[in-house]
């Protein structure tokens, strides 16, 4: 009436005047939409008017089927995206959450705005979908649980064709990305170990039963090997070849090979007396420095040592210095062994691929271990290998 407010805001409209704070209890109450602020009584008035004259109104409660609809779809898109990409594929079923909510929101901003409406407008039902949530953890550590028993079930089988420590070793570089042919230097104590008469023993018996009775044998030395943290690299038909400090560290590693050997030594003959073929065994052990890595192809590779540290071990499996059901060792391991040793000096001997001549020794004894067959030194000293080890 004043012309303080353009007529054009006016015009056509309904307009509500009411006293809101006259009296001594303001005219104000919290409503829902509020955000936290009490709203006027003739504000209330005047939404509820326009929201009757636009034809634009909430309805609380989203139908029972557009709800379930959605939940359906939101949970089933979730455990897809977890079942094809694990823990990213949760982080994405999250953010599809995320964006649904989002959406939903703005689905219902753009519903309630313009002059005239169209009918009610559902509030969407954002609580029931998030529970979607649950399900998706649940598949994610299902398969998490799954993978890991697989992993497990996988180095349990693949340590059956390889020690477990190359096992670990071999997956965990695989999964680092980092296997690669190559290796790196490591001061390590190598053992073969040769069985004697191994052409007649296969000559008296069948391949089977030969097979047989070699399994047995190398079976019980194995459980001996790991009690004595060693590494079983490799079998060569009537050959073993065992490693301390490659690919894992070993402390004390000369006299653990050593011991391991007295113990092997024991375990046989004690087989051979209860009845078992007329196996024996030479082992010459090793101590040095070598490069251990894989080796082979890419396709193709296979975890072991290289150098002449473990070129002379293997010649000292010659028959003519581990006999039978001995141990002989090079002076580095011997150097290595401590004050508690009984020893036989078989001299220095010139080995196949060495100009040099290798001081050796036979164990009797270290520590609390002695040799199931202590042998007294040599009538004539060696002086040169008559036979090579395994190579």
């Amino acid at each position: 009436m004043s012309g303080a407010v353009p007529k054009e805001l006016i015009a056509g409209r309904l307009v509500l005047v009411g006293a809101h704070s006259l009296s001594a209890e303001p005219d104000d109450y919290p409503v829902p939409n509020s955000s936290g602020h009490k709203m006027y009584g003739v504000e209330i008035w005047a939404n509820a008017a326009q929201t009757i004259f636009t034809n634009r109104y909430p309805v609380l409660k989203q139908s029972d089927i557009t709800t379930l609809a959605q939940l359906l779809i939101v949970t089933l898109a979730g455990l897809l995206l977890v079942l094809r990409w694990r823990l990213f594929g949760f982080v994405g079923a999250l953010g599809l959450l995320v964006a649904y909510i989002l959406g939903a929101y703005v689905l219902f901003g753009l519903q309630t705005q313009g002059l005239v409406g169209s009918g009610p407008v559902e509030v969407p039902s954002i609580a029931y979908v998030i529970p979607a949530v649950f399900w998706w953890v649940i598949l994610l550590g299902y398969l998490l649980l799954e993978e890991q028993f697989a992993v497990a079930r996988t180095r349990v089988t693949f340590g059956r064709f390889v020690t477990p420590s190359i096992a670990r070793t071999i997956m965990d570089r695989e999964e680092a990305g980092k296997l690669a042919l190559g290796g790196e230097e490591k001061r390590v104590t190598v053992l073969f170990g040769d069985i004697r008469g191994f052409t007649t023993l296969s000559e008296g018996m069948g391949p089977s039963d030969l097979l047989h009775h070699l399994n047995r044998y190398f079976d019980g030395m194995v459980d001996i090997v790991n009690r004595y943290e060693g590494t079983v690299n490799k079998y060569n038909g009537d050959n073993i070849m065992v490693l301390w400090g490659a690919p894992l560290e070993v402390k004390d590693q000369a006299r653990k090979a050593v011991e391991c050997a007295l113990e092997m030594q024991r375990w046989i003959v004690s087989e051979r007396e209860r009845g078992g073929p007329d196996v024996s065994f030479g082992f010459g052990i090793n101590t040095g420095r070598v490069v251990a890595g894989f080796l082979g192809a890419k396709g193709r590779m296979e975890y072991t040592v290289i150098g002449d540290a473990a070129n002379i071990a293997s010649r000292l499996t010659s028959r003519d210095i581990a006999r039978r059901d001995q141990v002989a060792c090079s002076g580095e391991t011997l150097g290595e062994l401590g004050e508690d040793v009984e020893t036989v000096d078989l001299g220095a001997i010139l080995v196949k691929g060495r100009a040099e001549p290798v001081p050796c020794w036979q164990i009797n004894r270290l520590g609390a271990i002695r040799s199931p067959r202590p042998a007294p030194a040599p009538d004539v000293a060696i002086r040169r290998a008559a036979v090579a080890g395994y190579h």
